[in-house]
């Protein structure tokens, strides 16, 4: 700052203050680094992230939301747009319902199907509160696709189903034509120390055969049905 003397323009003196701005510049590095940190977090993630303003406008999303937003609505999504405006009308009472939610400080999770390029997919979605000094600032939604895993364990209850069949016919219908051969059997080993009508007894053994061989059939089918759902 310069100072002069009466009557003169020119300044006689320059005053110049000094500042240590060390601790603010580290302050604002850091915070840098902490939102570039969080950011590639999130971009890594395999899971769709955006945030919203208590406005309902956007104010980050990643990639993976950006991309699968396009392939469903056709809508290229991004900072400051608001949500509603950008979903479809036929899902747009249920988003924003959704949202006022999360907004009066309720956490939501759902699980919900979505058509994207003429194909289903289900998608379970977490929307939280974001709270700054106990006052909501906004919302963050996490939504991930769980089609595959859906479609793992409804395969996994099919086979135990199938398995509590198979070991339920292999216990209990497997033994009586088996018990009942086996008897068979065993009379037509004593057929010297008693008077056994041996052609009725080898019918019996016929038709016990028969029995046993087609549910050995239906539990060789039954694996088979294991083995397409493998």
């Amino acid at each position: 700052m310069p100072e002069f003397e009466d009557g003169n323009t020119k300044p006689y003196r320059v005053l110049a203050t000094f500042k240590d701005i060390t601790a603010e510049r580290q302050i604002q590095n850091e915070i840098l680094e902490s939102k570039a940190t969080l950011q590639a977090i999130i971009e890594s993630s395999k899971e769709s992230i955006w945030s919203l303003d208590t406005n309902l406008k956007v104010i980050f999303c990643n990639q993976k939301v950006a991309d699968q937003f396009n392939r469903a609505f056709g809508k290229k999504l991004g900072e400051g747009m608001s949500m509603l405006e950008m979903i479809p009308e036929k899902f747009k009472e249920l988003w924003e319902v959704r949202y006022k939610k999360a907004l009066n400080g309720e956490s939501i999770v759902f699980t919900e199907e979505i058509e994207i390029e003429n194909e289903n997919f289900l998608f379970e979605s977490s929307i939280q509160p974001v709270f700054v000094n106990n006052k909501i600032i906004g919302i963050a939604v996490f939504s991930k696709d769980v089609t595959e895993t859906t479609l793992h364990i409804k395969t996994i209850e099919k086979q135990n189903k199938t398995l509590k069949e198979i070991a339920w016919m292999q216990s209990h219908k497997v033994r009586a034509p088996l018990a009942r051969l086996m008897g068979l059997v065993m009379l037509l080993e004593e057929d010297d120390q008693f008077d056994i009508p041996v052609l009725e007894v080898r019918k019996e053994i016929l038709n016990s055969s028969l029995e046993l061989d087609s549910i050995i059939r239906e539990i060789s089918s039954k694996t088979h049905q294991l083995e397409k759902l493998d």
